[in-house]
């Protein structure tokens, strides 16, 4: 979503990030439009706060990670409201992990889970992703000194563990490559002094190849020289918990009392497809039109869908999950579409000709002209 700023250069888009939420069911309930330079957790936070004002009790938000700091948490937890949220990496979940499941054998006390995902159930059998899980305590003090009874789902999938090998695998091919290229280039133009050789190689070691090659440079008879190796015990500690996320819940034990485990957590954060696709489709459908503030006659402002007050829908009545998903879209408006709206808009007093007098079933025909107002046929 995209609308004109003026600038010294020519016209370009400014970033702007629309917040929804949805049903399991698919039905967007709640939007909002964001500054796209702004934080995401205070527009999450006021989101949430709105939601739970808005419902009825049992409301339970699926989120991504840019909620999962334990201080966001702590507070929606204060707040009765429920969520299942994957905790950011700086949390310190996987040293939980170790100490709650170190014991038990780590990885080998995760548990199969009975679970397939929705792309995966038209495959065979022996193709689907396995997947295993443990629900441990993660008890969390919030900024007052309160404690915050929550509960962490360590999940395994092997579809994950082979995606994130297999970034690993490239971030070290592509440090390689680069490293093997400043060792044909010593001693030319650009490698004339270890120096310039070392600041090289702190400019590649980056990202996951950081600590993952041991890189030595020297300089012999005046000419730099290096080598390097991969860290196979880095490598190692590295890979160890492949494929390991944790989900956040504060979900209660079921009505029955049946415990929570660690499948019912995953199954509820694996309906965040849902409003992932729901984003897609306001993308696609949200299409801006009109004239920006600016007065610019060529500009096209951002849709309205994204600049109304908070509203609910009349889903709003049934008790389930929302899920919350930023997307931040910068769409290119071209020319070529400016002139297909004209064109439509040129032959619109046409249409109007051959529909006036006539009539579609039992319904009304809404037609929306070019000055924004509505014209309504009534049959007959």
């Amino acid at each position: 979503v995209v609308t004109r700023c003026w600038t010294s250069h020519p016209p370009t888009g400014r970033q702007v990030k629309p917040l929804q939420a949805s049903t399991p069911s698919g039905v967007g309930v709640y939007f909002r439009s964001r500054t796209g330079s702004g934080s995401e957790l205070p527009s999450f936070m006021a989101a949430i706060e709105a939601l739970a004002g808005l419902l009825p009790p049992g409301l339970v938000i699926v989120a991504d990670s840019g909620l999962g700091y334990t201080e966001n948490l702590c507070d929606a937890d204060a707040a009765n409201v429920k969520f299942v949220v994957p905790l950011r990496a700086d949390t310190g979940w996987a040293g939980r992990f170790d100490a709650d499941a170190g014991p038990l054998g780590g990885l080998e006390a995760l548990q199969p889970l009975d679970y397939v995902s929705q792309r995966e159930r038209r495959l065979p059998e022996p193709r689907h992703t396995t997947w295993k899980g443990l629900l441990r305590p993660f008890p969390v003090t919030g900024k007052d000194d309160t404690v915050h009874a929550l509960r962490a789902a360590y999940i395994w999938s092997s579809e994950e563990a082979a995606s994130v090998a297999a970034a690993r695998e490239r971030a070290l091919a592509t440090a390689e490559a680069a490293l093997t290229r400043v060792r044909n280039g010593l001693g030319g133009r650009w490698y004339k002094t270890r120096k310039q050789v070392d600041a090289r190689v702190a400019k590649i070691l980056t990202g996951q190849a950081q600590d993952l090659l041991t890189v030595a440079t020297g300089t012999r008879a005046g000419k730099p020289w290096i080598t390097w190796s991969r860290d196979q015990d880095a490598i190692a500690a590295a890979s160890r918990l492949d494929g390991l996320y944790a989900l956040a819940a504060n979900l209660p034990d079921h009505d029955d009392g049946t415990p929570l485990t660690a499948l019912d957590v995953l199954r509820v954060y694996k309906d965040q497809w849902i409003v992932e696709q729901r984003h897609r489709d306001l993308k696609l459908s949200a299409l801006p039109i009109g004239q920006c503030g600016d007065g610019d006659p060529g500009a096209i402002g951002p849709p309205h869908i994204g600049q109304q007050q908070p509203q609910t829908h009349p889903a709003l009545g049934q008790t389930g999950i929302l899920g919350l998903q930023f997307l931040v879209a910068l769409a290119l408006v071209l020319g070529i579409g400016l002139a297909v709206l004209a064109g439509f808009l040129h032959l619109l007093p046409d249409a109007l000709e051959l529909v006036r007098g006539q009539t579609v079933g039992n319904g009304e025909i809404v037609i929306v002209r070019q000055d924004v107002q509505q014209t309504t046929l009534q049959p007959g």
